[in-house]
Formats: C-alpha cells, sequence, structure tokens
C-alpha cells in the first residue's frame, strides 16, 4: 500500500512539473498583450505577449506571415522599458474602451463640422497589461489604418488618446511582431 502511495506522489509531482516546464505562460510574472483582431480585409491577426522577465509569446491567427505559436526572448531591459511606457501613458487610467472616431464633416459651403464617426470594417486592437496586483484592459477599435489619403485628411482623429496608438505601435516595435506578419 505504502509503494502505491509514493509512486501516485511521485507521478503526480512528476506532472506538476512537467506541466510547469512545457507552459510557457508566467502566471505569477507581470505581462503586456497586444492582440490585433482581423478586419473586413486583410488586416494581420495575432497577438504577442511581452513578459517582465523579457520572455516573448507570439501566436499568428490569419494574415500573417508566421502563423501558430512562437517564443523567444528580448533583452530584459527592452521589456522594461514597454511597462516604463505603460506608465508614462497612465494606461491604467485609461477608458476601458475607444470605439469611434472624430472627424471633419464637409458642409455644401466648403466649411467644415465636428462629427462621430462610426467605422465597422478596421481591426481592432486589444492592450492587457498586469503589473503587480493591477490588470487591466484597453479595447482600440478606431486606429485609422487602412484609408485613402483624403479619408484620413477627413478622419483625423481616434477617440483614443495618440499616446495609447504609440504605445501599441511600441510593443510591436520592441517585440519584433514585424518579423513574423510581413509577408
Amino acid at each position: 500500500m505504502r509503494v502505491w502511495f509514493v509512486v501516485l506522489f511521485m507521478l503526480a509531482g512528476f506532472n506538476a512539473f512537467g506541466q510547469i516546464r512545457s507552459t510557457f505562460q508566467q502566471p505569477d510574472t507581470d505581462f503586456i498583450t497586444l492582440t490585433r483582431d482581423v478586419c473586413f480585409g486583410m488586416c494581420p491577426a495575432y497577438s504577442v505577449t511581452v513578459y517582465s522577465t523579457g520572455d516573448v509569446e507570439y501566436i499568428g491567427h490569419k494574415f500573417v506571415r508566421v502563423v501558430g505559436r512562437q517564443l523567444y526572448s528580448i533583452p530584459k531591459d527592452s521589456a522594461a522599458y514597454l511597462f516604463y511606457k505603460a506608465e508614462e501613458i497612465g494606461f491604467f487610467s485609461l477608458k476601458a474602451e475607444y470605439l469611434k472616431g472624430k472627424g471633419l464633416l464637409k458642409n455644401k459651403n466648403g466649411s467644415f463640422d465636428t462629427c462621430t464617426v462610426n467605422v465597422s470594417d478596421l481591426p481592432t486592437y486589444y492592450v492587457t497589461i498586469k503589473i503587480g496586483d493591477r490588470k487591466k484592459s484597453v479595447l482600440d477599435y478606431f486606429r485609422g489604418e487602412g484609408r485613402s489619403a483624403e479619408e484620413e485628411a477627413l478622419m483625423k482623429k481616434s477617440e483614443a488618446p495618440s499616446e495609447l496608438h504609440d504605445f501599441e505601435d511600441e510593443i510591436d516595435r520592441i517585440a519584433h511582431t514585424i518579423d513574423f506578419i510581413k509577408k
């Protein structure tokens, strides 16, 4: 009976150890995740998670050069820089979602009025950050990508602060996602 108990204990311990070693996610580690969803066109859909340890997990979904999961590392200082930028832009004070844009509507007389712009075919960006016991996600829908120069001139501003857009771009830059998404 004792032998079975010892064998079961050892197997349970081995399985738990095996799970920890085979899993990449580090639940007690701070992280920043950027997720991009598809649009009605061929917008790249992927997620990238940068851990404070410098470990990075990329998962390509659609319209990317690399589909599937990639695990790699970046310098820990680069990861720390992203966490610094998150604090600098006041990420934890941002609204939970930014769904609209602000644009200019050209009147018949040639003057412009500001208006709220709702567009249904843009990619959605999600940024989730965990630092210590704080965790927050922000949905950013109105990035303004994929429009003509004329549309771009009329629809100048997302409801989201430009610092959020810059931060999303910085996550991609630091995590080297361009290596996986550009065809």
